[in-house]
């Protein structure tokens, strides 16, 4: 199978102690963005070469103040999303033209793409056309019962026996992790390019 180019991103997104196991239920809980990062990588027979990154904090609007519970969590504090953070429209635009315009397969670690829908449906932000689609590496990895597929995408590393340094559930560490476990699979043979490249493809 020939190599090929993609991206892999994470997101982070507002959350309260137990909002997860609530699923977002309360009237006023939505998982709005306050993280977006990728990286574009050339993925071939000897692993995955990451050529560029991209890494956005972005402004919740209907909740614009962080609770305590996703600080920890993240390691982004209120003052950094107030002085660094943009809006989540300019984010979306950004990363779509990261993804070559919607040209490259975007790949997360779960359904981040339904995330990108959901802050799209809450600004009324129009949806760009990711014309080459998402791709859940995770559902992937499960099938083929690969090393750390239980686990979340900032423990892949570490399932995969590699160190690394960062913080966890960090949007930019997590993608990081993902691009270790790629590189174990392929170069011990556990997953095929053809796998990767043919996986089912979903669409915001």
């Amino acid at each position: 199978m020939q190599a090929f180019d993609c991206v892999l991103f994470d997101t982070e997104f507002t959350a309260w102690e137990g909002s997860n196991q609530r699923k977002w239920s309360l009237d006023w809980e939505h998982r709005e963005l306050i993280q977006l990062a990728a990286v574009r990588v050339h993925v071939g027979a000897q692993g995955v070469e990451i050529i560029s990154t991209f890494n956005e904090l972005i402004k919740p609007q209907l909740n614009p103040t962080l609770s305590d519970y996703i600080c920890q969590l993240t390691g982004i504090q209120q003052p950094v999303i107030d002085d660094m953070g943009i809006d989540f429209e300019s984010a979306l635009k950004q990363f779509y033209d990261f993804c070559q315009r919607g040209e490259l397969s975007a790949y997360s670690w779960g359904n981040d793409f339904r995330v990108l829908a959901e802050n799209c449906n809450l600004y009324n932000t129009p949806k760009p056309p990711f014309e080459a689609g998402f791709s859940n590496l995770q559902q992937l990895a499960s099938k083929l019962e690969l090393p750390g597929s239980h686990v979340a995408s900032g423990e892949l590393a570490q399932a995969n026996g590699v160190s690394l340094e960062g913080h966890k559930h960090n949007a930019l560490y997590d993608v990081r992790s993902l691009v270790v476990a790629l590189n174990v699979w392929i170069q011990t043979g556990k997953l095929d390019l053809s796998e990767l490249l043919l996986s089912e493809r979903l669409y915001i």
